[in-house]
């Protein structure tokens, strides 16, 4: 799939080198998201607890485990629901090259898991192959500013989700990176047409699951 704007991206730091994230809005308090995965401890024991009960990691460090273990080094804890405890409801941001309980290879990319505790559960609403760049106050929570990498284009794309209260739903491509130019913030002339064009490469290439 080719995409013909004339918009071009700086180069992605495709896996652990910090994305330089670009402003959308100028209003609002707006959180850098640069993660590097390089805490002792977590801010919170609550953060290893809600770890544990997804059952994805190991509780210690094993040289004999294949699993990677539930420690800030592989995993972050972010709320993000107004009025909610975390808890409750969060985003997981996961570090590539680990191995989850119940999978066999390591993560190829980051992903952006997002919980919502429903009857006493927490299930799983959303879920984002890519990396988180920015936070920023929405209406009902934090919108997210994601960079999802469609490898079979080489092309990185910022799009904005906004949670609608349940879910994060897809908002909007705000700027691409075609590998060989500066990042470049998509003309909000253009932004409307060019993002449905976009959302359903994402999709396909299961960037959104």
């Amino acid at each position: 799939m080719v995409f013909f704007l004339a918009v071009g991206l700086v180069a992605c730091g495709r896996e652990e080198e910090p994305i330089d994230p670009i402003v959308v809005n100028d209003e609002g308090d707006v959180e850098l998201m640069t993660t590097i995965f390089d805490e002792n401890a977590f801010p919170d024991s609550i953060h290893k607890e809600l770890l544990q009960e997804l059952n994805i990691c190991d509780m210690a460090s094993s040289d004999t485990s294949f699993f990677a273990e539930c420690s800030p080094e592989n995993f972050k804890v972010i709320p993000f629901k107004n009025g909610a405890r975390v808890e409750d409801a969060f985003i997981l941001q996961v570090k590539n090259g680990i191995v989850l309980k119940g999978e066999q290879l390591p993560l190829p990319v980051r992903h952006i898991i997002v919980f919502e505790r429903t009857d006493g559960v927490l299930v799983r609403t959303n879920g984002f192959r890519g990396d988180l760049l920015e936070m920023s106050d929405g209406e009902k929570g934090r919108d997210m500013l994601l960079a999802l990498y469609v490898k079979e284009d080489d092309v990185l794309f910022h799009c904005m989700f906004k949670w609608d209260g349940k879910r994060y739903s897809f908002d909007s491509v705000v700027a691409m990176d075609l590998g060989y130019e500066n990042l470049r913030v998509i003309k909000e002339s253009v932004r409307d047409s060019v993002s449905k064009e976009i959302y359903t490469s994402l999709v396909s290439n299961n960037l959104i699951f």
